[in-house]
């Protein structure tokens, strides 16, 4: 049974087509979704300046999310936004542990191999470190 479904979104393509996929199984299966949009704290400013860049990215997340609530409630799907601050495998995970998500839908990075090799992928970690089944979406 899919009761929870949990969703990293960015606004890219990808996580565009991760959220068309949330919103139909969760109509299909009752669930309700819980989306999360991370803010990654910049490594290269001083306290000061990281506060203001983190302040921007919050508003700018709440506004990206404020913009998917007509799309959701169309759907008829009980939905919880989230900003979370961090690197966004992490955060993904760390919520799924604790909403005890049954899903987690990801948008594939379209990433090469070398350059998934050498920044990462949030879809590979989740998929390599979650506890729950993990959709990617291409």
């Amino acid at each position: 049974m899919i009761r929870k479904i949990l969703i990293g979104y960015d606004d890219s393509e990808p996580s565009r087509k991760a959220l068309d996929m949330a919103l139909d199984m969760a109509s299909k299966y009752g669930s309700t979704l819980d989306v999360i949009a991370v803010v990654s704290p910049p490594e290269y400013l001083g306290d000061k300046e990281s506060q203001k860049v983190l302040q921007n990215s919050r508003q700018a997340q709440r506004n990206l999310l404020q913009g998917l609530k007509p799309r959701v409630e169309a759907a008829g799907v009980t939905t919880q936004f989230e900003i979370a601050v961090g690197k966004p495998g992490d955060q993904l995970l760390q919520h799924a542990e604790r909403e005890n998500a049954d899903l987690i839908i990801v948008g594939h990075s379209g990433k090469t191999f070398f350059e998934a090799l050498r920044m990462g992928s949030v879809s590979k970690q989740v998929m390599h470190d979650a506890r729950c089944p993990v959709l990617v979406v291409r």
